[in-house]
């Protein structure tokens, strides 16, 4: 999990997510030697869109301070830009991404590779 800025006011929403992909995964761990895997995949699936929600609610915190150069004198612009932060945040395909974690998971206990290293000494590698 990726900390955020409270700017964006989605710590919970991001949680619950991040809750969402886990639990999916964990439904199909039945060794200890698959978590290493699933964890893989959770970081591979979440990082990239987390990241992108800490990069909004930095944003956010910017346009409320002035400090965005030129959106405090551009109503357009400051709708435009919250209207896609919200439809980041809020229309995010869930199940897609559960999907993806799922289908990295198991290539990996599998013995593919598709993105996700687990190597000898038990460190996750995302490749």
């Amino acid at each position: 999990m990726t900390l955020g800025l409270p700017f964006a006011g989605n710590g919970a929403a991001q949680a619950l997510e991040d809750a969402a992909v886990l639990d999916h995964l964990f439904s199909k761990v039945t060794t200890p030697s698959h978590i290493d895997a699933a964890f893989a995949a959770y970081d591979t699936t979440r990082r990239p869109r987390s990241q992108e929600v800490v990069d909004i609610a930095r944003k956010f915190g910017r346009v409320y301070a002035y400090a965005e150069d030129g959106m405090h004198e551009d109503p357009t612009k400051m709708k435009q830009f919250f209207a896609g932060a919200a439809a980041f945040t809020n229309n995010a395909d869930l199940q897609k991404q559960n999907d993806d974690a799922m289908k990295l998971f198991e290539s990996a206990v599998s013995g593919g590779s598709d993105g996700v290293n687990v190597n000898a000494e038990d460190a996750v590698e995302i490749v």
